[in-house]
């Protein structure tokens, strides 16, 4: 339960340009404002996520921390298959075992 997952496709322009990103949990993502820009890089790639606060806490109490992780899957040009999964915080078990995710505090000092 409250649990979302979300994929990009990378844009592989060196402009800054919107990113497609699409969750299985959710129908629509900007009717929530979750949005995304991408670019290419001289070595890599940059993204950008906004996910607002009033998603992220809708329906709730008064979250103060949130966690979360971001995941990168490889694959072969032409094939369906992933080769390779990196997570920047967590392990393989994210799915079952949230506890090695990264950690956002909000605060209310100014």
């Amino acid at each position: 339960k409250h649990v979302y997952q979300f994929l990009a496709k990378p844009v592989l322009t060196k402009e800054t340009s919107p990113v497609e990103i699409w969750s299985p949990q959710l129908a629509n993502n900007a009717a929530f404002g979750i949005k995304a820009n991408g670019r290419k890089t001289a070595d890599g790639y940059e993204m950008t996520v906004y996910v607002p606060w009033s998603f992220v806490n809708s329906g709730r109490t008064e979250l103060q921390t949130f966690s979360f992780d971001i995941g990168i899957n490889g694959a072969f040009a032409g094939k369906a298959k992933r080769k390779i999964q990196m997570m920047l915080f967590g392990t393989a078990a994210n799915c079952n075992d949230p506890s090695a995710f990264a950690r956002i505090i909000r605060s209310s000092k100014k």
